[in-house]
């Protein structure tokens, strides 16, 4: 279970913002909507643990995160949430695979290569595994960051904009990938967006309008 409770985050000397309360059951899968400005990013950045909240508390599996902080963040979020964010932000100078290994490596986990290499099978690239990041189409980078995203089998699957800069058939596998996925592992799926494409996917729903305090 993830819930976020009167969460807010207010920038030094900017923007204030106050997120509805979430509380979502273990398995389930959420689309949250808003449009520029709405505090989508923010709220994604505090529900990872990227930012502290200024107010209000954050649990996953009844574990209070949002008071851990250093390493020991690190290993709680290495352990427990996977990111998928619109830029793939893979290391340029290894390969797609290796990149993959390189996730267990940071998050202490032993790293299994042939499980690495066969949830890419899986993803439909995995002849791509030898290649560069640069070298994949941006459908191609999309699913190689649900992989990466997936890699540690996380209990919490955050996506920034995964369909942002895709076309809408490929943004439909996207979609399906990150749902289907998600379901194997039980994990609950947030996905943070302006892309109403996705509504149809997704039985939870919220929408962020102007949430500024």
């Amino acid at each position: 279970m993830l819930r976020a409770t009167d969460l807010q985050y207010q920038y030094p000397q900017g923007e204030a913002f106050r997120f509805p309360d979430l509380n979502c059951p273990v398995a389930s899968q959420w689309l949250i909507l808003g449009p520029s400005g709405s505090g989508k990013s923010t709220l994604l950045h505090l529900l990872a643990g990227l930012l502290s909240p200024t107010g209000g508390e954050l649990s996953l599996n009844d574990e209070r995160y949002d008071q851990l902080s250093g390493s020991g963040l690190d290993a709680f979020r290495g352990r427990h949430i996977g990111m998928i964010f619109q830029r793939s932000y893979f290391v340029a100078s290894l390969r797609v695979r290796e990149n993959l290994d390189l996730a267990q490596q940071l998050s202490k986990q032993k790293v299994d290569k042939p499980a690495n290499r066969a949830l890419l099978e899986e993803l439909g690239i995995g002849r791509h595994a030898n290649k560069y990041a640069h070298q994949l189409s941006i459908g191609e980078q999309q699913r190689a960051s649900i992989a990466r995203g997936l890699v540690n089998r996380p209990s919490l699957l955050l996506a920034d904009e995964p369909t942002a800069a895709l076309d809408a058939a490929n943004a439909k596998i996207v979609s399906r990938l990150l749902r289907e996925r998600a379901a194997e592992l039980n994990a609950i799926l947030l996905v943070v967006t302006h892309d109403e494409r996705l509504l149809p996917d997704f039985e939870h729903v919220i929408r962020l309008g102007d949430v500024k305090s």
